[in-house]
């Protein structure tokens, strides 16, 4: 800031320096003119010189050459006086006239400063005018939020107020119902005691023939456990052409009842092949007690190496059903 002072400062002091020269040439010019004798006026010389003259040495070159009477010492004496007068106005005026523009260069200046930052501070309050505006918005949509919610909770305050109406009335209901279940509690249990002592009453007359029917239950169960391990050890180590009348009564019993499974087996394919036609003629007639018959018979048929021929007979001229009947073809 100091250095841009220095260098206004300079300039304006040569601006000032400047104007003065000019105006001290233009003075002198008048001067010269106005102190000039009128007889030498009409020197065309002089005024060519003074027409010339650009500088204040000039002008007074130009009137150094004028022939003076006998009394131009006087009157050049006071045109000095004169001129040295002026050139001390001159100086005054400069010097009044370099603060003056000094002052008047600092008050622009400080006008320019001072309206700049008026028009920060401007900006800056548009700005503050803005952000008020934006929060007052804010605000006003807050307080339409507010009353919204405020409209909301006075709706939910309702239905909770109802809700606990309801659950009030329901509670009293079941308060109602505990009560009235109590009561019939009461009384299921009384009539659950009676019951009980009847029963009590009913089981110590029928104990005799419930244990009767529990012994003869065990028995079977005992005699069914019994069958099916014969079963299994018959299944596991006997083999159907092994088979004697015992075995074949047990076996009988247990293809018949479906506890030997005949994949199991080791047999040969024969024989198993026999063994469900066996169980295919059980399951077609229904009669289980025909098993050791036809297991015997096939056994029979095996040994003696006897096929097994269906032959379907239909009668002529009869209205009775066909019936099929087994041959034995050796």
């Amino acid at each position: 800031m100091d250095a841009m002072a220095d260098a206004y400062q300079a300039a304006l002091d040569a601006n000032v320096s400047s104007t003065l020269l000019n105006q001290n040439f233009k003075l002198a010019k008048l001067i010269v003119q106005l102190c000039t004798d009128p007889s030498r006026r009409g020197d065309r010389g002089l005024q060519q010189r003074l027409k010339m003259a650009r500088t204040f040495d000039g002008v007074v070159s130009a009137c150094s050459s004028i022939d003076q009477p006998d009394d131009s010492s006087a009157e050049l004496a006071n045109l000095r006086a004169r001129v040295a007068a002026a050139e001390a106005g001159e100086a005054s005026v400069t010097r009044k006239l370099a603060q003056e523009t000094l002052k008047r260069e600092n008050a622009e200046l400080f006008s320019r400063e001072a309206s700049a930052e008026a028009d920060d501070l401007k900006k800056a309050l548009k700005r503050e005018k803005e952000s008020v505006n934006a929060y007052y918005h804010q605000i006003l949509q807050l307080q339409a939020s507010a009353e919204l919610h405020t409209d909301e909770v006075e709706k939910l305050e309702k239905i909770i107020a109802r809700q606990k109406d309801y659950a009030k009335s329901l509670q009293d209901r079941i308060d109602k119902d505990r009560v009235s279940f109590q009561a019939a509690t009461v009384a299921q249990t009384a009539q659950s005691i009676k019951l009980h002592k009847l029963l009590s009453e009913m089981s110590k007359d029928e104990y005799d023939e419930t244990k009767v029917l529990r012994d003869k239950y065990d028995d079977m169960v005992d005699t069914l456990r019994f069958c099916r391990r014969a079963n299994g050890i018959l299944r596991q180590h006997v083999d159907a052409r092994q088979m004697d009348a015992d075995t074949l009564v047990l076996a009988s019993a247990g293809i018949g009842s479906g506890d030997i499974n005949l994949d199991r087996l080791d047999l040969d394919p024969d024989s198993r092949k026999l063994l469900k036609e066996c169980r295919e003629e059980v399951v077609r007639t229904g009669k289980r007690e025909d098993l050791a018959i036809s297991f015997a018979r096939a056994m029979y048929r095996k040994r003696h190496g006897i096929k097994r021929k269906r032959i379907r007979q239909a009668p002529v001229g009869s209205g009775d059903d066909d019936e099929e009947s087994d041959s034995d073809v050796q």
